[in-house]
């Protein structure tokens, strides 16, 4: 979890610091959860993340999809719980719905 914002944006329970002031961990979280204002680099770190986000954003939002015979298109019908998506544009023609965990696999280059 990455929030560029202040702690008390943050609505995890309990969160604890790790003696770096970098992170914290909370048992809400399989991994840690950084924060804006914690310790750099953290900060550095998160506006790059948020900088690769908006740059990947543009790059998907600009590739096209073959539609509807695209293994990509229409996955479960919208109903994506549980599913592990690999590298991929994916688009849906109506609302999606997460009723548990996702999974996404990839190389270091896909995600």
């Amino acid at each position: 979890k990455h929030h560029p914002r202040a702690l008390q944006y943050v609505t995890l329970p309990v969160l604890t610091m790790d003696a770096s002031g970098e992170f914290a961990t909370t048992t809400q979280c399989d991994s840690p959860v950084f924060v804006g204002t914690y310790a750099p680099p953290t900060p550095a770190m998160l506006t790059d993340a948020l900088s690769d986000m908006d740059s990947a954003y543009a790059d998907a939002s600009g590739r096209s999809v073959s539609e509807p015979t695209s293994a990509f298109y229409e996955v479960l019908g919208g109903n994506i719980g549980g599913h592990t998506f690999t590298a991929g544009v994916y688009r849906w023609s109506s609302a999606v719905a997460i009723t548990s965990d996702i999974y996404i696999k990839g190389g270091g280059g896909d995600l």
